[in-house]
Formats: structure tokens, C-alpha cells, sequence
């Protein structure tokens, strides 16, 4: 049957006519929502600043730590906790360094 084939495939269109053909609905697929930089600003917010930069020290990413700075910003806690602001901006930069544990080309 088409229906059953159309589940083979990727395609967006065809998953749409899929789902008119069986009558259920189509919804797109959206990455679940990261609140990493939530749950750190409310461990600052509570007043546990050495917790915090352990947490920026493992971060997934920069765009997470960049999240941070920005709630940091909005609730002026940047200038507030000066040491969190300081291990943000390192974490940053080694995160966007280049990766010291890969060997060097041509070897």
C-alpha cells in the first residue's frame, strides 16, 4: 500500500501525505529545549557560586554558556559574582580553542 511505503523515506512532503492518508496529524519534530543555563543561573541565584563554575567547567556548549551570560546580564549578576563572570569567559575561550589532544597534522 502507498501509505506503508511512504514511511521508508524522509522526505517531509511525504510524511504529510502520509499522515492526510491516515488521517492523523503531521507535526515537525523540534528539538527538545535546553534549560542548562536556567538551572545554573538558579544555583548562582542561590548563592552557591563554587557549584556554578563546576557546572560552566563541564558545559555542553558555548551557545549554553553564552545563555548564561545573557540571564547573567538581564539580572545584573554579572558584576555580582565576578568569579562566575571570569570561569564564563574562560570556559569560552577554551571551548573555541583549538582541541590540544588531537595530533598534529601529518603525523
Amino acid at each position: 500500500m502507498w501509505c506503508t511505503r511512504v514511511l521508508e523515506t524522509s522526505n517531509i512532503a511525504a510524511w504529510r501525505a502520509y499522515a492526510q492518508c491516515t488521517g492523523t496529524a503531521y507535526t515537525a519534530r523540534m528539538a527538545p529545549k535546553n534549560d542548562w543555563a536556567q538551572k545554573v543561573l538558579a544555583v548562582i541565584q542561590s548563592g552557591n557560586a563554587q557549584a556554578a563554575m563546576a557546572q560552566i567547567k563541564v558545559a555542553p556548549s558555548v551557545r549554553d554558556i553564552q545563555a548564561l551570560r545573557k540571564l547573567m546580564e538581564a539580572g545584573k549578576l554579572l558584576a555580582k559574582y565576578p568569579d562566575v563572570d571570569r570561569c564564563t569567559l574562560d570556559t569560552i575561550d577554551a571551548l573555541n580553542g583549538p582541541r590540544l589532544h588531537r595530533a598534529p597534522p601529518g603525523r
